[in-house]
């Protein structure tokens, strides 16, 4: 992302979630509020905020029965934060990775609630290394991770999804 106005955009979940469905394909707003079991209306605001930023576009229009059908699709498939992004403003860093932190939680606590009819594949991992290791050690770490998850297979329509959540900082000795 190339800007902290599009990783505040996504800090709400709504338009996360609307954003991994233009993610799949070119849909309308009225098929994503049928998929989210939400009125249409409701999503309006949200699709504006992410196409103002930049993180969704209109795909095509088609005329139907003397309307207009809108279908987005995502930008971009897969999305990295640069921390120059980040300034020290309010809403900067530590807002914005509350709100990310605070998202991851709340999936993870709906994925455990589901636990019990969750596949043994699919269960829910909760995990948190602390690694330690020179700037540039930890710089190649990252380089890994972020290269394994480009390589990952699309997600497929088979309605499992996974969720990541990373976070790099840097301590230094004061």
């Amino acid at each position: 992302m190339k800007s902290l106005e599009q990783v505040r955009i996504l800090a709400h979940p709504l338009r996360l979630k609307l954003l991994e469905h233009f993610a799949g394909c070119p849909m309308t707003t009225h098929q994503v509020a049928a998929k989210l079991n939400v009125p249409a209306t409701r999503l309006y605001h949200h699709v504006n905020a992410l196409e103002r930023v930049g993180l969704i576009r209109l795909k095509e229009t088609r005329p139907v029965r003397g309307t207009i059908e809108k279908y987005y699709e995502a930008v971009a498939r897969k999305m990295l934060v640069g921390a120059n992004v980040f300034g020290e403003e309010k809403g900067g860093l530590s807002d914005v990775l509350a709100a990310v932190l605070e998202e991851a939680r709340r999936d993870l606590e709906a994925a455990l609630e589901r636990k019990d009819t969750t596949p043994d594949t699919l269960k829910p991992v909760a995990l948190r290394a602390i690694v330690h290791g020179s700037p540039a050690e930890l710089a190649r770490l990252r380089k890994k991770l972020l290269e394994t998850l480009q390589k990952a297979p699309a997600r497929k329509g088979n309605g499992a999804k996974a969720w990541i959540t990373m976070a790099f900082a840097a301590e230094t000795d004061a």
